[in-house]
């Protein structure tokens, strides 16, 4: 994107759009390199707060490949519908984060599957970013467009739109994968010499190296048109969880985000068996990194993030053999004090009270269980062997040490539920709530989602219950009778419809797909986005109607997935679909007996049979001592220092609860020594001036920090978002007048960026001898109307800008983009730059300290060599 692009995206697109933060970049501990020799493009095909949660994998790779001296990895995410028009309407490409490169430029433009809903935006992305939609559309100048994932193990449906798909682990084969493209971009060779080079790489699949064969319309196999290409295609998988693999300083998001947390993988793949887990059968076999491993990435991590809590990620963390000793570990030399640990896949017969109180040390949000089915009978049916005597048990666990909201994962529609299975539900939450009740009450919120049959599983075969049953199944729920304080929450079966659909479905479903596209199809994964019509008009058009995709499939045919190698084999799938109709368990292997199912080596065989105690280990350490929420004790003199600091750039897109979270965790980047609130969660003492508002750029915002040590406290600048910037700092009084109560008045320039300024600044002058000047807006359902003329102090032009000075009175003002609303019209906003020059405090210091242009750290430093 050149230069006038940008200033177009950022000074008159960006103000327009919700959130845009979402787009600007430069977040702590990003990555820019301007001299590659290969260019990669992480893509999540959603928006920036969903991509950034689930970050462990990009973080992976990102860490990767930008530690090659040759390779640069940067980050895209899918605009949303408002910026999305708009670069449409003003024919701007869909660019990085880092570089603002459009996706056409790079030299591979690789995308996440995590959801078959997504599809619909990746197709959105490729047109946004300049890249011919289908492979054989492409030439040799296109990028090369791969995908990797969970999905990969099942992407027909977007293969003509794919020119690679890494399957399994990325971590070893992603860098080779880049090589071959290196030597490509070095002998200039052609895209189909480059294609035939991958595939000789194990766990990547060329899909125009294949060709699917059809008898009456129904999928019947896939032949393979290159003699080098595999069939069937083996999965990349790494032996070993490598410590040099896990990022040391993880990407910070510049806005809230759903999962706001330091992620630290413990272990990849399940032994359990759950009958209906495509990740559960697909990430075989099981692979645990070390304790000490771990909490030496934890240590780092927290060092280089700032974050307060650190989230143990796996399939089923309670089965990480190593939980015991690294909680020990923990508990004895935690590797922050403040730092909370979280579980987010938990088994109720694994749920121990030594989690319960790591997970509770310093706040309670809520824990999560997944019984997944109503009754004992069904959860053997799907293979989740624990009962609800565990759950109760581990529900008592969480109350007895403070916890009060408890969420429960259900589905309904699994093979051979019944409306007993139904009921069960409901009993069993009622049950947990009047455990709950004896604690002093509790919530129980329950969350119920439709089946879906997903490739590789032993459910592979079964039928995708309709949105019409569904929702009768819902009915009956609904008309059970229920404790007061219990929550049930369901999703609409027509996403389930679809989701399946596209999962099970051959290269036929892609037009499905693009046609979706072409009605308006995109952010199909969001609730509020779907449009169920719409996709079921566009089955409909490619002969392929829901009820047709979505019937059980016979157990002799042949699968769009089967020419991709799960490690599964289909003969274990098959005997656990047996055993399922059965009502028959099948242990976990880890417990003593090797099924068969066909992922291990012989070697493996022997690592992983045995492995699992029976009942989780408490820490080896009796005599360690857990952690103790203690009281801070008040320090003899505290220090209050007020800094004044300026938002430029993209700061200015940040809202204020995001700035306070960027204070917080620069504080502990830092380590500033900060004054902690007293109380059971103790929280860092500072506190910010009024917000600033949305866009808006300044040179006089404050900062009141509480200091237990009288120190210069610059350094907090070096760890927040690019465009915040200290200006000086001055002591005050320990029991000064807060800030916000401390400004009397406020100084703003206002500036226009097109050709109507002249007569908006004489309408702004002329609205002036007004007798009132009323601001409308609409809060909460209610009308508020405000008379902005009294907190008006002087309007003057200044050639092509205005000079607006306003008073604050008991925590009121006037606020300019209220003026310019009240009298232009808001439409105006998007043409006017405000900023904010000064704000005027009763406290005047007699002596401040000024910085000037300090160097910030190298943390922000943009660098051509990512090697350490």
């Amino acid at each position: 994107m050149n230069q006038q692009q940008q200033h177009l995206l950022h000074e008159y697109i960006l103000p327009r759009v919700s959130k845009p933060g979402r787009y600007t970049g430069g977040e702590l501990n990003s990555i820019r390199k301007e001299d590659a020799e290969v260019r990669l493009a992480l893509v999540y095909p959603d928006s920036y707060e969903v991509g950034m949660s689930y970050s462990v994998g990009f973080g992976i790779l990102y860490h990767i490949i930008n530690r090659l001296p040759w390779a640069a990895a940067e980050r895209a995410y899918a605009p949303w519908s408002d910026l999305e028009a708009l670069l449409r309407e003003h024919e701007l490409p869909l660019c990085s984060l880092e570089s603002q490169l459009p996706l056409c430029e790079f030299d591979v433009v690789g995308f996440t599957l995590q959801y078959e809903l997504h599809y619909s935006n990746i197709l959105r992305m490729l047109d946004r970013g300049g890249i011919p939609r289908r492979s054989t559309e492409r030439c040799d100048a296109d990028p090369l467009v791969i995908a990797g994932g969970p999905v990969a193990y099942h992407c027909e449906t977007m293969a003509d739109f794919l020119d690679a798909v890494v399957i399994g682990d990325g971590e070893e084969v992603l860098p080779q994968l880049l090589a071959k493209v290196r030597e490509g971009k070095r002998r200039q060779g052609g895209r189909r010499d480059l294609l035939r080079e991958l595939a000789r790489l194990q766990g990547v699949y060329i899909p125009a190296f294949y060709q699917p064969r059809y008898d009456n319309g129904e999928y019947a196999g896939i032949d393979c048109l290159e003699s080098d290409a595999p069939l069937p295609v083996r999965p990349a998988r790494v032996e070993q969880l490598r410590n040099e693999y896990y990022p040391e300083r993880p990407l910070l998001p510049l806005i809230d985000i759903e999962f706001n947390r330091l992620a630290v993988e413990v272990m990849r793949g399940c032994s359990r068996g759950c009958r209906f887990c495509h990740a559960g059968m697909v990430y075989r076999p099981v692979r645990q990194r070390q304790p000490t491993a771990v909490q030496a990435q934890m240590r780092c991590a927290l060092a280089n993030s700032g974050h307060s809590e650190v989230s143990l990620l796996s399939l089923s963390t309670g089965d990480y053999t190593g939980l015991a000793e690294l909680m020990s570990l923990e508990m004895t030399t935690p590797a922050h004090p403040q730092t909370a640990l979280s579980f987010p896949s938990l088994r109720p017969d694994r749920f121990t009270p030594q989690m319960a109180r790591a997970a509770s040390a310093f706040r309670r949000s809520g824990l999560t269980f997944a019984p997944e089915a109503g009754s004992e009978r069904l959860r053997a049916v799907i293979n989740k062997n624990n009962s609800d005597t565990d759950l109760l048990a581990a529900c008592r666990t969480a109350f007895e040490q403070g916890w009060r909201r408890v969420k429960l994962y259900f589905m309904i529609g699994l093979p051979t539920e019944t409306d007993r299975d139904l009921a069960g539900i409901v009993e069993l939450v009622n049950a947990v709530r009047r455990l709950g009740r004896t604690y002093g009450g509790a919530t129980v919120r329950a969350a119920i989602s439709p089946f879906a049959p997903k490739p590789h599983t032993p459910f592979q075969w079964e039928e995708q219950v309709n949105r019409d049953r569904l929702a009768q199944k819902i009915a009956y729920l609904r008309s059970l009778p229920r404790e007061r304080g219990v929550e049930l929450n369901w999703r609409d079966g027509a996403v389930t419809e679809v989701e399946s659909a596209l999962a099970r479905g051959d290269r036929r479903y892609g037009r499905v797909v693009e046609r979706a596209v072409e009605l308006g199809a995109g952010f199909d994964a969001w609730s509020s986005e779907f449009k169920p019509e719409l996709w079921r008009q566009a089955f409909a058009a490619e002969d392929l109607p829901l009820s047709k995709c979505n019937s059980a499939i016979p157990v002799g045919r042949s699968l769009p997935w089967s020419h991709f190698h799960g490690m599964i084999s289909t003969a274990f799938l098959q005997r656990e679909r047996e055993r399922a109709y059965n009502t028959a368990e099948t242990p976990d292997c880890r417990l003593g007996h090797c099924w068969q199912c066909g992922s291990c080596t012989p070697e493996q065989v022997s690592q992983v049979t045995g492995s699992l105690l029976e009942t989780p280990s408490p820490p080896p350490s009796p005599s360690a001592k857990e952690p103790q929420p203690a009281r801070q004790a008040q320090p003899p003199e505290l220090y209050r220092v007020r800094l004044r600091y300026a938002r430029r750039g993209p700061a200015r897109y940040l809202g204020h609860l995001d700035l306070l979270k960027h204070l917080e965790r620069g504080i502990r980047l830092a380590k500033l020594p900060l004054a902690l609130t007293q109380g059971y969660h103790p929280r860092y003492r500072f506190a910010a001036g009024p917000p600033l508002p949305h866009g808006f750029t300044s040179s006089a915002e404050y900062l009141d920090l509480l200091l237990t040590e009288r120190q210069s406290p610059a350094l907090l600048f070096d760890y927040l978002p690019a465009g915040l910037q200290l200006i000086e700092y001055y002591w005050l009084p320990r029991r000064a007048t807060s800030v916000q109560e401390d400004t009397t008045a406020y100084h703003y320039t206002l500036s226009w960026i097109d050709a109507d300024g002249e007569s908006d600044r004489q309408a702004l002058a002329a609205a002036l001898a007004d007798e009132h000047i009323f601001f409308r807006r609409v809060r909460k359902g209610r009308e508020q109307v405000v008379d902005l003329k009294p907190f008006i102090i002087e309007l003057s032009l200044d050639e092509d800008r205005i000079r607006l000075k306003t008073r604050q009175q008991k925590s009121k003002t006037a606020r300019p983009d209220h003026l310019v609303s009240a009298v232009l019209g808001e439409e105006r906003l998007a043409a006017i730059r405000f900023h904010k020059d000064a704000a005027l405090l009763r406290s005047q210091p007699r002596e401040t300290v000024p910085v000037g242009d300090r160097q910030r750290s190298s943390i922000y430093t943009d660098y051509t060599d990512a090697r350490r």
